[in-house]
């Protein structure tokens, strides 16, 4: 039985293992060569718009909007998409609502597109309960808000 077991533990570190790691590794190589092919599709899409944009720019009449159509194509990809998640995110949950601000009612801050309960109203500043923290900020920065009612 001990003469079994030491031929399957030899024939396991000599022949399976180095097979199992070379597998991986291809495997690995694999993952990484797709993910490497799908990065270059993108950078030779977003030449392929780049030369666009320039040859516009270059027979266009108005540079000036051909300029802001490169800005948005160069710089504010990400961005739109980030707000964008952030306001279908807040408008799953929550209602804008144009009655003014109370206390201990939710104010969502247009800065930060969080949504806090309001504690204290000062003048120009409120006083906000954002998690455990209490948060000042201007009144006019702020919006009131409501919970959207789930029906099922």
């Amino acid at each position: 039985m001990n003469k079994l077991l030491s031929l399957f533990q030899f024939i396991k570190n000599t022949i399976i293992q180095p097979v199992l790691e070379k597998l991986s590794r291809q495997n690995f190589l694999k993952l990484q060569n797709q993910t490497t092919a799908k990065k270059l599709d993108e950078l030779k899409d977003h030449e392929r718009k780049i030369k666009q944009a320039v040859y516009e720019w270059k027979n266009s009449k108005n540079k000036s909007e051909a300029i802001k159509n490169m800005e948005v194509l160069l710089f504010n990809k990400k961005k739109n998409s980030t707000q964008e998640t952030l306001e279908k995110k807040f408008n799953k949950k929550y209602e804008i609502v144009e009655t003014p601000l109370q206390v201990n009612c939710l104010a969502l801050m247009r800065s930060t597109q969080q949504v806090a309960l309001v504690k204290e109203i000062n003048g120009n500043k409120a006083v906000l309960q954002l998690g455990r923290l209490p948060v000042s900020v201007a009144v006019e920065d702020l919006v009131r808000v409501v919970e959207k009612v789930v029906s099922s």
